[in-house]
């Protein structure tokens, strides 16, 4: 096997393995942020202006994530939305590990589809 099909197999094998895994992020005292492939995939599809504005936000969510402004609890679920202008960020809460999972991000009309 060739150097070239050894990177090759190792890079379809890492992104397979990387579809569910969190990617975490401390922020600093609070909670650790950790997100999705999805809500990573996201985040580069949004112009860098509005995705530094949402970063910015949820390194907020970091201190008090359920009260700080525009989040909100969704019905029908345990999870939470940070709105962030015409975007929504999806996350969830694990208080007994101080972890945030953030689940999806996207403009308010495709968000919750």
């Amino acid at each position: 096997m060739t150097e070239r099909d050894t990177r090759s197999k190792k890079s379809k094998q890492k992104s397979t393995n990387d579809q569910s895994k969190p990617v975490p992020t401390t922020v600093g005292a609070g909670f650790t942020i950790q997100f999705s492939k999805r809500a990573l995939d996201d985040l580069k599809s949004i112009d860098k202006k509005q995705a530094n504005k949402i970063l910015e936000k949820i390194k907020g969510l970091a201190k008090s994530p359920r009260t700080a402004a525009n989040v909100i609890s969704l019905q029908g679920s345990n999870g939470f939305r940070l709105r962030v202008g015409d975007y929504r960020v999806i996350f969830s809460i694990d208080g007994k590990k101080l972890v945030i999972d953030v689940v999806t991000i996207g403009h308010r009309r495709e968000v919750y589809r």
